[in-house]
């Protein structure tokens, strides 16, 4: 700074106080976007929940309200081949909440089940060993990849 010129002393000045403004922008803009992003990004649970079972059909309290005997079908049809598209891309946790909401569902189907039309039980049955095929395959393969990535990353 010493053997500087008064012409470069001032440009270098410039060019701090520039930096410095950006840096604040930038700090301001990163404070800005987290706390959006806290806001918008949707609970993990709550957006598979609307992928299995439709857009705010499955709330916080886990009500299944809206199954009947005449949608039950249509709905476990939903689950399974969502489920089916989906297999290879759950976590664990994925795969821990699919697991709560299949039991939740089934409770649902025997709470409704003197009420279905004929043959929705044998094809719900159909539907139920299917998923059950599909959790018992994927399910532990997932927990076998998160412990293989924390070896890798030790």
């Amino acid at each position: 700074m010493a053997t500087l010129e008064a012409s470069d002393k001032t440009k270098l000045e410039e060019s701090k106080v520039q930096y410095a403004a950006l840096k604040t922008t930038y700090e301001i803009k990163i404070i800005e976007a987290e706390a959006t992003a806290v806001i918008t990004t949707p609970d993990y649970r709550q957006a598979l929940r609307n992928k299995l079972f439709g857009e705010g059909m499955i709330g916080s309290d886990m009500s299944f309200g809206f199954a009947n005997a005449n949608n039950l079908l249509s709905i476990y049809r939903n689950f399974v081949n969502t489920v089916a598209d989906n297999k290879n891309n759950y976590t664990r946790e994925d795969w821990d909440e699919i697991k709560v909401l299949y039991e939740a569902l089934d409770t649902r189907k025997n709470t409704v089940e003197k009420q279905l039309p004929d043959g929705d039980n044998t094809k719900i049955a159909g539907l139920k060993i299917k998923f059950s095929a599909i959790k018992a395959t994927h399910r532990g393969g997932t927990k076998g990849e998160e412990n293989k990535a924390a070896k890798d990353k030790a």
